[in-house]
């Protein structure tokens, strides 16, 4: 009698579900017309972004092999990587962007091409990059342009070799 009792409770809270329309909640979905960018194509790109720049900067430090970034440089690195995907999602849509990167494609020019104008634009990577854009051998003082001189002005020094050359011609004897 019970579990005849429960099948009837069961069976009735199917009915009540149906007819209030639970069931409707439930749809299936294309996803080859889907407009929105996923969580995942975000996570995945946010973070192929994020290793691109990591070797980024390596193959400019290569001390650095092996060592994490302190904290503050890796949340710098992640807010440089949301510009470059920002940018990237401005450019395509999720349906365009999908393809490109199946296609076989190297994206890794589109990333470079972002990444420079975040730093360009908003100064992503300050202190940790230098483009060379900031580096014209000029500075600004008062409104004018103070053009650094290419060799230092003052008393010619010898290198510490000639000096090394001098004191042996010395005791040679």
């Amino acid at each position: 009698m019970k579990n005849t009792f429960l099948q009837i409770i069961l069976c009735w809270l199917v009915v009540v579900f149906s007819v209030m329309g639970i069931g409707k909640a439930i749809k299936g979905e294309d996803n080859k017309t889907r407009e929105e960018w996923t969580t995942q194509l975000l996570y995945d790109t946010t973070n192929a972004c994020y290793a691109g720049t990591l070797r980024w900067i390596i193959m400019a430090n290569p001390l650095l092999i092996g060592q994490p970034p302190p904290p503050l440089v890796q949340r710098q690195m992640i807010q440089h990587c949301f510009c470059v995907m920002d940018k990237i999602r401005k450019q395509y849509n999720h349906e365009k962007y999908v393809e490109l990167v199946t296609s076989g494609i190297s994206i890794g020019q589109l990333f470079m091409d972002k990444s420079h104008e975040c730093m360009n634009e908003f100064d992503t990577m300050k202190g940790i990059f230098i483009t060379k854009d900031q580096l014209d051998n000029s500075t600004m003082k008062d409104n004018e342009t103070e053009v650094i001189p290419a060799e230092p002005e003052g008393l010619d020094e010898s290198t510490p070799d000639e000096e090394l050359e001098q004191e042996q011609s010395i005791f040679k004897g």
